[in-house]
Order: C-alpha cells, then structure tokens, then sequence
C-alpha cells in the first residue's frame, strides 16, 4: 500500500485506539449506580472502580514510554491494545467489586500504552505540512471521548447493562489490533539501550504516590492538603522523585533525558 494511503489507516487506528483508553475514564460515571446493586458496595469500594484505572493509568505512563524506544513502538502499542481488551472483557465477566478494580488496572495498563506512544506514532508517520492535520484528528479522538462518554455510557447502560461498557471494547479493540498489524510500521529501536529496572520502579512509585495522594483527597472531604494521609503520600512521591534523579545520573542509559532538569536540580 501506498505511503500516503497508509499514514491515515495508521491514523484512524490510534485514534480508535485513544478514543477507547478516554472513553474508559468518562464512561463509568453513569454505571456505577447499577454496578452499586449489583455488587452491593459502599461509596468507598465504588470510587475504586474509577481511581484504579487512573491511578495505574497515570502511574505507567513513562514506563511504556520507555518500553517503546527499546522494544519498539508498535510492539508495545499493539500489546497494550491486547492487554486493553483483556482488561475489557474481565472486567465486564467481573464476579465481584474486588475483581472489577483488578481488572479495571489491567485496563489502565493498556489505555497507558495506547496513549504515550499514539502521538510519537502519529507524528513519525506525517510529514511536517500535514503533521498539525493529524494531530487535530487525534485531539477530535480525545475529545469526542471525553465530552461524549457520559452519552455513550447512559445509552449502553439502559439497553444493555453495565457490563456492557466494558465489552463494548472488545471489537473495536480487535479491529484496531488487526489494522495495527497491518499498517504501523515498526520503528527503529536502540538495541545498545537496556531497560533501567531501578529506574522505572522509582518513577512508577513516585508518579503512584503522587496521584493516590490527588485521589485520596478528592475521596475523603474531610481530608485537608496538611491532613497527614495527603502529607505522607506527597512526602513519599517527592523522595521518590529525588532518588529517581540521583539514580539515572549513574546509569548509562536513564528513562528520561535528565538535562530538562538540570536549571532547577542539577
């Protein structure tokens, strides 16, 4: 096929791809009275069903970023699609609240590759005059997620149910898998880079402890910024942080280029 065919079926499959990691955040608002009966759970446990998929989401997002560069982009974009539709049908077979939130994790896993690595995608398949085109195709994705999720969610839940939500996933999911095999193309990955494990583990533990603090405080009202839940975490993620930094100056190949931080840090 033709390259200037291509580029726009690689296009269409991240954008359905993104679309599908959004939607997930926004269409559960509107389930979670029925997933309440049917499980039976308090406010506390339900919230979970939204914050687990945003915290693992969040907390992975440089992890397969990383990943990317040095297996390759369209493996790991297409194993997150997998582990996306996975986490999809799971969580739809969920047998209880406890299993839900596992699964809606997976979830997150797989919206985090499908996310941090579609725009690098995008943008290695355009060229320069049609790249801010592209770009304002993928944002359209996000966006249409965003604003029409609660839409979508009410539609599915009154016909179908709220596991619906969930395995409504499993198609697209498939076709996106199927047009990512066939249009991506594969890029060049750095065989001389390694996977820095203390690096990622750091990073992953910080940008976890971060956003658990945000969610704690949104959860709990009577939680203040100096409530010492909300202190500990915050504590926590910025030691993290500093160790993350001390860390990859010692290593030969760091997650990330270290020079954005060097007029405050180093």
């Amino acid at each position: 096929m033709e390259q200037s065919n291509r580029k726009w079926w690689i296009l269409v499959t991240v954008s359905l791809a993104v679309f599908m990691a959004m939607l997930d955040i926004t269409i559960v608002n509107v389930a979670l009275p029925e997933i309440q009966k049917k499980f039976s759970s308090n406010f506390s446990n339900l919230q979970w069903v939204l914050n687990g998929y945003t915290l693992v989401y969040a907390a992975m997002l440089l992890p397969v970023s990383k990943l990317g560069d040095i297996i390759g982009l369209k493996k790991v974009f297409l194993l997150g699609l997998s582990v996306f539709v996975i986490g999809s049908l799971t969580s739809g077979l969920a047998s209880s609240h406890l299993w839900l939130n596992i699964f809606r994790g997976l979830q997150g896993i797989g919206g985090a590759a499908m996310m941090s690595l579609s725009l690098t995608i995008v943008t290695s398949s355009f060229p320069d005059k049609q790249r801010g085109l592209a770009l304002g195709f993928w944002s359209g994705a996000v966006g249409l997620a965003i604003s029409g999720g609660p839409l979508i969610g009410g539609a599915l839940v009154d016909s179908l149910g709220w596991r619906s939500i969930f395995l409504i996933n499993i198609p697209f999911g498939i076709l996106a898998i199927l047009l990512g095999i066939f249009f991506i193309q594969e890029s060049n990955r750095n065989s001389n880079e390694k996977i820095d494990f203390f690096g990622f583990l750091l990073s992953t533990a910080m940008i976890f402890t971060m956003v658990l603090a945000l969610i704690q405080k949104e959860m709990h009202e009577n939680y203040s910024w100096i409530d010492w839940h909300i202190l500990s975490l915050l504590s926590l993620s910025i030691v993290f942080f500093i160790a993350f930094l001390v860390a990859e100056r010692k290593v030969k190949n760091p997650m990330i280029e270290l020079s954005i931080f060097k007029k405050w840090f180093i």
